[in-house]
This record gives C-alpha cells, sequence and structure tokens, in this order.
C-alpha cells in the first residue's frame, strides 16, 4: 500500500483518535462536523474536504504538519527547473513519474 495515500492517511488519523482514547462522535462534535464526515476521512474517503482535515489535525494538536504539506523549499525538482528556466537554456527532458522513484532529469 502506498504510504501516501488517502487510506494511509486515513489510517494514521484513525490511530491518533484511537492513542487519545477518543470516539468519532466526540472528535465530531468537538470540530462542528458530522460523525459520518469523520468516519469518512479516517477511511480516506478523497471527497472529504481539507477543512475537515484541518478540524481534525488542529483538535490532535498536529496542526503544523499542515504547514509542511507542499512547501516550496522543499520542492527540488521544482526549484531545479526553475533554475534551468531562469538560466535560459532550453528546458530539460523529463521522464515520466513513477510511484517507485522521482521524476528524473536528463542533462
Amino acid at each position: 500500500m502506498d504510504d501516501y495515500s488517502m487510506e494511509a492517511l486515513g489510517r494514521r488519523l484513525r490511530i491518533a483518535r484511537i492513542r487519545r482514547n477518543l470516539a468519532i462522535w466526540e472528535v465530531a462534535l468537538v470540530t462542528g462536523f458530522n460523525r459520518n464526515t469523520i468516519s469518512a476521512l479516517e477511511h480516506g474517503h478523497a471527497g472529504t474536504s481539507m477543512a475537515v482535515l484541518w478540524a481534525v489535525l488542529t483538535f490532535f494538536k498536529q496542526q503544523e504538519i499542515m504547514a509542511s504539506i507542499a512547501d516550496p523549499d522543499k520542492d527540488d525538482y521544482g526549484k531545479c527547473l526553475e533554475e534551468w528556466m531562469r538560466s535560459g537554456r532550453s528546458r530539460p527532458i523529463v521522464k515520466p513519474y513513477t510511484r517507485s522513484s522521482r521524476p528524473l532529469l536528463d542533462w
């Protein structure tokens, strides 16, 4: 199973809730969302709102995790492409992305 899938994120959130000895209804009550919505988040349903994720992470005191998502300072691949475009050189050929590796540049 892919560690970066919605299902994996849902499993991690469920583990965090269980470690805190909380029921789904308790998380729903505090965050202001429906029990079914919290359950959908824990099951990795892609239609679940980012607002739900933010509310649950805030309730679990883990909202700093959201700051690291898509951080431009950690985007090495994007920085490399940006450098190439600024240098005036022709754009490098990019190999297709695969799940097992990051995209590679042909120099």
